[in-house]
């Protein structure tokens, strides 16, 4: 067309026509198939999360629960919500239901029931009101952002046509033409439903400038190169993504390969783009299989998890029939159904189309039952009574018996009080309504005692620890006296005082009182043998033992003959020892050679006649006691 022509035909208003033309013949040449098919494939193989448990959800979400996000998180928390919050969504309902038809199998009223939302189900949605908060402010900016990206393109785009319009061209021209173009591309995004209008007039417009140059063809086949060399390099990326070892991140970065090549414009020609566009399906058909497979498999798990859940049913079945004509035959049975309910929820999930009913059947069968059992337990009301009059008994005798516990009582009353306890446990249930009151009252007096018992426990462990400590320090007073602190002293008085101090201190712990004891009688034993007097300290060695004897509550008496019987054994054998001795003597003649062997007997006799003495007084001495 002749470029006069050409700028008659925009000025006369049929630019418009041409421009949306023109884009039929680019822009969704290469695109409308490919796009189609991928959007297919992306709606066919979303990430599947029905088998993931609600703590396994929360777990993919819970990186984004901070304070600080940036808009791409956001974005990507509220994608990954779109996917998993339906089968989230399904949990809650299945576990809401399976709470309902436990509380109608207990007796309980429809109209009665309120489902409480456990800690992973509130955190859950904490988070997505979360992210759903700030993706809405997100969006508010974005919309914005959009609307002023909208006018820049629409100020190229008339900058574009009053160029085109202009017959006349020169090197500033083109210039101008690529600065705009530049410009365009640092444009972002703009509304949806405005780009494919806008994309039509700026292409038709670029078209007919570059027609206008005679430039428009090999422009064209550069830019599909460089198009054929990205899409090419997608396909080897998609290839690699077959061998990665997390189908879910496979899946992912397939995903964002997919929006990558839909965004590369048209490649040469018709044969190149349906050949690249079969290699690029192919390798994400190999991703697909593969989380086919997980699907399948999950499926396998699913009817598994049904054949198991059908089977409890049947055996949860049998105890709608059951009758019992003890308590206890209706307590074996509430905990066999017990165990068969841990079982059922310890089973995962079943296929959806199944979950309700089958849900519906087990708990009815629970309700039945416990219908049962309650009109059993209705007709012990009688029995529960009597039970309840005990209790009351057993409330009162424990309330005597803790108002009598003092500090010298505590542990009669303490067995007293737990042979209650088991009378308690013995007796039977009683009215549901007086349940809680009357076991809080027992409940109360025992608590109330044995928290004063522990008191007065740890208040005479403190004291005997005193105790202790006082014991041990007069020990060491007693070890740091020397000779001469004693020889200034009256030591019977300070022994007859030390005594009296150690009484007068009480009690220790248990674990150390012989430790204390072997202390203080080392203690007093100590200040005899630092007496310089032979007689003196054979006296008050003595007198330690007397005294010690008295402290330990042993017979005086007895202690002192058992003494004197040793001594005077130990004189006999002294005195026989001496004989010995001197009759030995005898035979050595005086003579240098004998000298030495004559003097080591006539200093062991010496040593034995000291001994003897000193045995000899110990004596006299005892019976000055």
């Amino acid at each position: 067309m002749h470029l006069k022509t050409f700028g008659n035909i925009k000025r006369s208003g049929f630019v418009m026509i041409d421009e949306e033309k023109a884009l039929g013949n680019q822009e969704n040449l290469g695109h409308t198939a490919s796009e189609s098919l991928v959007s297919e494939m992306e709606e066919n193989h979303q990430e599947d999360f029905s088998h993931y448990s609600a703590k396994q959800l929360l777990h993919l979400v819970e990186k984004y629960h901070k304070k600080e996000l940036s808009d791409q998180e956001v974005e990507e928390a509220y994608q990954l919500f779109r996917q998993i919050k339906p089968h989230f969504d399904n949990i809650v309902a299945h576990q809401k239901e399976e709470a309902l038809q436990k509380y109608l199998a207990e007796g309980g009223e429809e109209d009665g029931f309120m489902y409480k939302q456990d800690t992973i189900e509130t955190k859950f949605y904490q988070i997505y009101n979360q992210i759903a908060k700030k993706r809405k402010e997100i969006q508010k900016k974005i919309e914005e952002t959009l609307q002023k990206n909208l006018e820049r393109r629409r100020e190229i785009i008339e900058k574009l046509r009053e160029l085109v319009n202009n017959e006349t061209e020169s090197r500033q021209t083109n210039e101008i033409v690529k600065n705009l173009q530049q410009e365009w591309r640092k444009i972002g995004p703009v509304p949806k439903g405005q780009s494919g209008s806008l994309w039509a007039s700026y292409n038709a417009l670029l078209e007919m400038y570059y027609s206008r140059l005679s430039i428009y063809n090999e422009l064209k086949e550069l830019d599909r190169k460089r198009n054929y060399e990205a899409k090419l390099a997608i396909c080897e990326k998609a290839e690699k993504l077959a061998e990665h070892p997390s189908v879910k991140e496979a899946l992912k970065q397939l995903t964002e390969l997919h929006e990558e090549y839909r965004h590369i414009g048209p490649v040469g020609s018709k044969e190149d783009q349906i050949a690249l566009w079969e290699r690029f399906k192919k390798a994400s058909d190999v991703i697909y299989a593969r989380k086919k497979e997980l699907i399948e498999k999950r499926e396998k798990e699913l009817q598994e998890n049904l054949v198991k859940k059908e089977t409890l049913l049947q055996k949860a079945k049998e105890f709608a029939s059951f009758t019992g004509e003890k308590i206890k035959h209706w307590q074996d049975a509430t905990l066999k159904l017990k165990e068969l309910q841990k079982e059922w929820e310890s089973i995962g999930q079943v296929p959806l189309e199944k979950s309700k009913e089958l849900t519906r059947e087990f708990w009815q069968s629970f309700k039945v039952f416990f219908k049962k059992k309650a009109e059993f337990f209705k007709s012990l009301d009688e029995n529960r009574q009597k039970n309840l009059e005990q209790k009351i008994a057993l409330c009162q005798k424990a309330e005597e018996l803790a108002n009598s516990a003092n500090e010298s009582n505590l542990e009669e009353i303490a067995e007293e009080l737990k042979k209650l306890q088991e009378q308690w446990k013995e007796i039977g249930a009683v009215p549901e309504k007086q349940k809680e009151a009357i076991a809080e009252r027992f409940r109360k007096v025992l608590d109330s005692f044995f928290e004063k018992r522990r008191a007065i426990f740890a208040e005479k462990e403190r004291v005997e620890k005193e105790n202790y400590e006082k014991k041990i320090a007069l020990c060491e007073r007693l070890k740091s006296y020397t000779a001469e602190d004693l020889a200034n002293v009256d030591v019977e008085s300070l022994i007859n005082q030390s005594i009296e101090e150690w009484k007068s201190i009480g009690f220790v712990p248990r674990k150390q009182i012989t430790k204390a004891k072997d202390k203080f009688y080392n203690a007093l034993k100590s200040l005899a043998k630092k007496i310089t007097d032979s007689e003196q300290r054979d006296y008050f060695a003595l007198l330690v033992e007397v005294k010690w004897a008295n402290l330990n509550g042993k017979n005086a008496t007895k202690e002192l003959a058992k003494i004197e019987q040793v001594i005077r054994k130990r004189i006999s054998q002294l005195e026989d020892e001496i004989s010995t001795l001197n009759n030995n003597l005898g035979f050595f003649e005086i003579s240098n050679k004998e000298n030495s062997i004559r003097g080591s007997f006539e200093e062991k006799i010496r040593k034995a006649e000291a001994q003897l003495k000193s045995l000899k007084n110990q004596l006299k001495m005892l019976r000055n006691f």
